[in-house]
């Protein structure tokens, strides 16, 4: 799949990814509790995902497709979020691809 390269503006298209099998403790950690992951890929061959891990149990994430929809919003709004990790590509593969609010997988 061809992970886009840029930041999306609303309405855009990101990638949508899961932890690959060599993934990092930063991405597992991320991924805890069935967390949504999109993002897009950088130059340098990293690939920036934003995540939503329902960390406070709201009954509104209780499905995977929601989270990938928030983690969406926060990053194409550019919202001030801890819940984003700068990591290598080979620590995700990439499953489809997430535009306004539909899920490609």
């Amino acid at each position: 799949m061809d992970t886009p390269m840029e930041r999306p503006s609303a309405g855009g298209r990101a990638g949508v990814f899961v932890p690959g099998p060599d993934a990092n403790e930063a991405v597992r950690m991320a991924m805890k509790n069935g967390s949504g992951l999109c993002g897009f890929g950088n130059l340098d061959g990293t690939v920036m995902i934003y995540f939503e891990n329902n960390k406070f149990n709201d009954s509104a994430l209780a499905m995977w497709k929601d989270k990938v929809f928030k983690a969406y919003d926060r990053m194409v709004n550019l919202a001030p979020t801890v819940n984003k990790l700068n990591c290598d590509a080979a620590s995700l593969q990439q499953v489809g691809f997430i535009k306004g609010r539909e899920i490609l997988v």
